[in-house]
């Protein structure tokens, strides 16, 4: 079974993305990424900021507000993968449990098989 997390895991679970762009009252540009999950799921991070609109890059601020939000999705696939570990854990114990109690048992047939 998988143990860890890869940059290509978040890759793949991304369906889709869309880049938020704002303007503030004193000029400033800010991007967020929502990145969309196979799941439904949407993950924004934080935003990515120019100082000035005058140096505003509009590729690098998204690819900055991408980064953002792949970065807020380290834990929670982290926590997924850690909940099918146990999930397998706990299944493999009840599995051994039952076959166990199979083993040790006599069973008795009733009716045509």
């Amino acid at each position: 079974m998988k143990n860890r997390i890869t940059q290509q895991d978040i890759d793949d679970n991304i369906e889709s993305t869309e880049i938020v762009k704002h303007v503030t009252k004193s000029g400033k540009i800010l991007r967020w990424a929502i990145l969309n999950t196979k799941n439904g799921y949407s993950v924004a991070g934080r935003p990515s900021a120019s100082i000035d609109a005058e140096n505003d890059n509009p590729e690098l601020g998204e690819q900055i507000a991408i980064n953002n939000s792949k970065n807020e999705m380290w834990p929670l696939m982290g926590y997924n993968l850690s909940q099918e570990i146990y999930d397998n854990k706990i299944g493999l114990q009840y599995l051994k449990e039952i076959t166990t109690d199979y083993n040790d048992s006599t069973i008795e047939f009733v009716g045509n098989i």
